[in-house]
């Protein structure tokens, strides 16, 4: 099964997303991500705070099995808590595993979803008590402009990935005589 994900490599978004998450100040949250997942052909690309995280999960082909992508592509939650996250097998537990060595724990995934892709935004810890509907409570203002500051940073890149993934499922008819 080829891999249908790959990390945005765009060096002024790089730049941006990092920059904006030295300025980002939420207690308990230190891991940060933000994709695109295209529902239909499974495809995605994100940035994630951790780059060690971000090549393990490359290198090891991880974006076909991961239970986070899988629990944005499968259901129409818009929250989803990192702790509700069925791993449904041992590979998908295996992920979990790994992601909690690289110290994101637990936190929430945000799915802002379009009419064709879904934006990706998880705010995680290595807090072990993180109580997800006290943050909810707690910094939803600050959640709500997080979100649409991160959708902006990967907007270009947004473009960039869309038209390959929409343009060839059109059904363009050319007339020849």
């Amino acid at each position: 099964m080829h891999n249908n994900y790959l990390p945005i490599i765009t060096e002024s978004t790089i730049k941006i997303f990092h920059n904006y998450l030295k300025m980002m100040n939420i207690p308990d949250i230190d891991y940060c991500a933000i994709g695109i997942q295209h529902p239909i052909s499974a495809k995605s690309i994100s940035i994630m705070s951790l780059p060690e995280w971000q090549s393990h999960f490359v290198y090891n082909n991880y974006a076909n099995f991961d239970p986070i992508r899988k629990s944005v592509l499968y259901s129409q939650r818009t929250i989803i808590p990192i702790s509700e996250i069925d791993h449904v097998d041992n590979f998908g537990r295996e992920i979990m595993l790994q992601r909690k060595k690289m110290g994101i724990i637990d936190g929430l995934i945000f799915v802002e979803r379009e009419e064709k892709y879904n934006y990706m935004i998880t705010l995680a810890t290595g807090y072990k008590k993180f109580n997800y509907l006290d943050f909810l409570i707690k910094y939803n203002n600050c959640i709500k402009l997080i979100k649409r500051d991160l959708i902006e940073i990967i907007n270009a890149d947004a473009q960039e990935f869309l038209p390959s993934l929409i343009l060839p499922t059109l059904n363009l008819s050319v007339c020849t005589k």
